[in-house]
């Protein structure tokens, strides 16, 4: 009798911000591959996972902002799913963007913004025999910090609203039935310009990350 083939690698795509793009707190550029929370995710997984760093700068849920191009979540993420495909697992990571002062939302609309990019990954094509609606991981981003001059008036008054993040990202991950991280409990965003954490910050959230993704039954 021939051995079953071995299972091809979970994949994991990893959609966030410049936290999951890896901006240095002291506004150096980007941390390296290795030091990423991603790059973390995936030694500490091995070889059985996959994980598809998808981090830009600035990215919100789902509103468009004219820092730069492509900043709108919503506008490329079934775009980037299907190219992607197969996937097992989404980890969306968004929401600190949103909480700039120049859009006014709550931390009920950027709950509902993540919700909306959930419903896309529910609407998916199936473009293969192998794909599938891939699970979500939600996690909510750290809370701010004492912003630094490049961010003060950016977030300002958005220390009640970060912190009322992670309840709300929460509950909806109660009503959706989904796994959900407070990446806040694991990473403190201090000093630097109050955004951004640094290299032990992605160390830890990785490592928390993986102790999570290990335990869900993707199959």
């Amino acid at each position: 009798m021939n051995a079953a083939a071995p299972r091809a690698p979970f994949r994991i795509l990893c959609f966030g911000d410049s936290n999951t793009w890896g901006a240095r707190p002291d506004g150096g550029g980007r941390h390296d591959a290795a030091t990423r929370w991603t790059g973390v995710l995936s030694h500490r997984l091995g070889p059985a996972y996959t994980v598809i760093e998808e981090g830009l700068r600035g990215r919100t849920t789902r509103l468009d902002d004219d820092m730069g191009p492509g900043r709108n979540g919503a506008a490329y993420f079934a775009p980037c799913l299907i190219t992607h495909q197969p996937l097992d697992l989404v980890i969306l990571m968004l929401g600190v963007n949103d909480l700039k002062d120049r859009f006014g939302q709550t931390a009920a609309d950027v709950a509902d913004g993540v919700d909306h990019l959930i419903a896309l990954v529910d609407a998916l094509p199936i473009e293969g025999p192998s794909d599938k609606v891939p699970q979500v991981l939600i996690v909510a981003p750290p809370r701010l910090g004492t912003r630094g001059a490049a961010f003060a008036a950016v977030y300002a008054h958005a220390d009640t609203k970060s912190a009322e993040l992670a309840p709300a990202l929460a509950a909806l991950a109660t009503a959706r039935g989904l796994p959900f991280l407070d990446a806040s409990a694991i990473v403190t965003v201090a000093g630097g310009d109050g955004v951004h954490f640094g290299a032990a910050g992605h160390e830890a959230l990785g490592e928390a990350l993986a102790h999570v993704v290990a335990s869900l039954p993707l199959s």
